[in-house]
């Protein structure tokens, strides 16, 4: 008997003992038993998609196509690297989700003014003939680059909705793309620029290794809470590594923390970067890094001083290679990161970024700074992760270069129990995906630059406004945005900069002459569709996913 089942039984004898106690003299007692399930309970398997990543496996109970319940993973002997996968409140909540009686139930098309959300039902071949007429019509008054399909993660979904509209704007002579996200461009020009691989760093596994950890802006025990999210990965390793100092700089007491740190250090936001810049002047001021690290940065790095460019530009030339000798008069060996820290050379006017300059800025003091300084220096295997909230705004490459940097600083990244300062490698539930086809529009703008595209497209270049796949840097995209496609997005007007500027460009029609969005709900960006499809929920779709494989299981005792 399930144990649900038993206090179900359990609360109706309850009631039942009671109602005859107190009616024990009484004739006119009606019980009414309850009625039998129309058909058996089944469970089948799903998961939760949301954008945290973690792909939580979901069981689901239905009865006749109806949903009764969600249960979490319980699958497993629960040992930490075997573990049970639990879903967090957001996959819990999924029948609810399902069934929220604001869902979106019938294709609609606009008959108001955009953004007035006034739409009228219509028939899903409606739908699809409006739409397929519609990208004819602009594909052939404009060009294929005036079609856009803009970048959504309202779902990690393998096969639907995306690769779907993918495949029938291909067939269709294909379609203006993007690149980048809201969320981790900052990020991702930033590892590449430092010379990572990807945004990814050592597992928090490695941990166990440690003696020094260092959170700045990282908070992964409320972005990614669940059993198969870092949060327990990280909860586990701090559990499993008793003598392990955690510094975490953040201007929220987060569940991070919640008394597992050694020190909170609240930090203005946005301000990071000179915090890492004043303790990377402790580590070069005080002569350290010239004693303990100078030789993995000149075998590891460039840039770090004057003569690590000057090597690198005597390499270039005497290579005689265009590919590289294109890139000498970009080259001031002036230019080079000790020079910017120390404040010399060039960059004696901005002064050197010293504890006493940082604390009036970031708002840790300068004892804390040197401190953490001091700490990081001192430790033999120090674990820095800088979290990806840190490149969510202006210049956030920047900041995340500056928090990079650090890692590099102490000259110990690939040994054991050391990172190189980005966020941590996640393993994760994946869903395996569909092409959509061949695009045959090779040029793509940046995700934020796409109601740019809608005033001025014609002109932009990879120059001027970031446009890739030009045959050069200035060969103009040479087509206005007219068509935009949001599916599982909510992009439109709740992630975009400006959303009132952006907002009137979208509701001049005249400009952007079709609006596709595809969902759940009446978004905000719903609302300024012109034909708004509804959207099937993962638990009411068919998907595949890959197996994970963890990677903590080699580091368990």
């Amino acid at each position: 008997m399930e144990r649900r089942s038993f206090l179900k039984m359990s609360a109706a004898m309850g009631c039942a003992a009671t109602v005859t106690g107190c009616n024990s003299g009484s004739s006119d007692v009606n019980v009414v038993p309850p009625k039998p399930p129309v058909g058996d309970e089944v469970q089948t398997w799903s998961s939760c998609l949301v954008n945290c990543g973690s792909n939580c496996p979901i069981k689901v109970f239905s009865r006749d196509g109806i949903i009764t319940r969600i249960e979490a993973d319980h699958e497993t002997s629960d040992e930490y690297g075997n573990h049970q996968i639990r879903a967090c409140a957001r996959g819990r909540s999924l029948r609810s989700r399902t069934y929220a009686p604001d869902r979106l139930r019938t294709p609609m098309k606009r008959v108001g003014k955009r953004g007035e959300a006034k739409f009228v039902p219509i028939s899903w071949d409606e739908a699809a003939s409006t739409i397929a007429s519609e990208i004819q019509r602009i594909a052939s008054s404009y060009g294929n680059k005036s079609i856009l399909k803009i970048y959504g993660t309202g779902a990690y979904y393998g096969f639907a909705s995306s690769a779907c509209f993918d495949r029938v704007l291909n067939l269709n002579g294909g379609f203006l793309q993007f690149y980048n996200n809201y969320s981790w461009a900052q990020q991702i020009d930033a590892a590449a620029a430092t010379g990572f691989s990807s945004t990814s760093g050592s597992s928090l596994t490695a941990l166990y290794d440690s003696d020094l950890f260092l959170g700045i802006g990282y908070n992964p025990s409320e972005m990614r809470q669940s059993g198969s999210g870092e949060g327990y990965d990280f909860l586990k390793a701090l559990e499993a590594n008793a003598n392990l100092e955690v510094i975490m700089v953040d201007p929220r007491y987060t569940d991070s923390m919640a008394g597992k740190e050694s020190q909170w250090l609240p930090i203005r936001p946005g301000t990071d970067a000179a915090f890492a810049e004043a303790i990377a002047y402790e580590m070069i001021s005080s002569g350290w890094v010239d004693t303990h690290s100078k030789a993995f940065l000149d075998k590891y790095c460039v840039g770090f001083d004057k003569a690590s460019l000057e090597k690198l530009v005597a390499e270039f030339t005497a290579s005689g290679d265009p590919k590289k000798t294109q890139y000498l008069p970009y080259i001031d060996v002036e230019d080079n990161y000790r020079n910017y820290i120390l404040g010399e050379g060039k960059f004696v006017d901005n002064g050197p970024r010293t504890p006493a300059w940082a604390a009036k800025i970031c708002g840790i003091s300068e004892a804390n700074i040197k401190s953490v300084a001091s700490k990081i220096m001192n430790a033999k295997a120090p674990f820095i992760v800088t979290g990806a909230a840190i490149n969510r705004h202006a210049n956030g490459e920047q900041a995340m270069r500056a928090c990079y940097m650090l890692s590099f600083l102490t000259g110990k990244v690939g040994q054991s129990g050391v990172s190189n300062g980005a966020l941590p490698y996640q393993g994760s539930l994946n869903r395996a995906g569909m092409s959509g086809g061949s695009n045959p529009v090779k040029e793509s703008i940046s995700c934020f630059m796409w109601s740019e595209a809608i005033e001025r497209g014609h002109e932009m270049t990879a120059r001027k406004d970031g446009l890739r796949g030009t045959a050069d840097l200035d060969t103009p995209l040479g087509a206005d945005t007219k068509a935009v496609f949001a599916l599982n997005s909510n992009i439109l007007i709740n992630q975009h900069s400006d959303c009132n500027g952006t907002a009137k460009i979208l509701e001049d029609d005249s400009k952007c002459e079709l609006i596709v969005v595809c969902d759940c709900w009446m978004t905000p960006s719903a609302r300024y569709a012109d034909i708004l499809l509804p959207d099937t929920t993962w638990l009411e779709s068919n998907d595949l996913h890959k197996q994970r494989k963890y990677q903590c299981s080699t580091y368990l005792p």
